[in-house]
């Protein structure tokens, strides 16, 4: 496969992606994310952040799965004491498209949250969803 003469590299940068004032950052091993996600009972999907968590919740007919991300947050500054819910029913659908080595770095600013990975030369896609009102 060779490069057509005078396309630009596409390089993905920050700027451009609706993500500005990032409030919360997360890097949290893949493997870790894919075997929570296989475990987890099947039903909605949300991402609670409080004061003192940042949690995974699922809640199946009977069951109730949790995944704390409060020991994987890179950057994260005081937390308002109202809690904060993110509806990421799609994202059991998406997960399995996730690579299951590396990192993947979790995204969060007011109303956004974004999942990205990069592997090797790839970085994969960015997936936004609206906070829950």
């Amino acid at each position: 496969m060779s490069k057509s003469i005078g396309a630009p590299d596409i390089v993905l940068k920050q700027q451009y992606l609706p993500m500005n004032d990032i409030k919360l950052k997360a890097s949290i091993p893949s493997d870790t994310l894919r075997k929570y996600f296989q475990l987890a009972p099947s039903g909605p999907l949300t991402l609670k952040i409080s004061e003192h968590t940042v949690k995974f919740v699922t809640k199946g007919v009977t069951t109730k799965a949790i995944f704390d991300l409060t020991k994987y947050l890179t950057s994260s500054p005081d937390r308002a004491e109202t809690e904060q819910v993110y509806n990421l029913y799609p994202l059991t659908e998406v997960i399995c498209k996730f690579p299951s080595v590396g990192e993947i770095e979790l995204l969060i600013n007011e109303n956004l949250i974004g999942f990205r990975y990069s592997f090797s030369n790839n970085v994969g896609s960015l997936h936004h969803y609206q906070r829950s009102k």
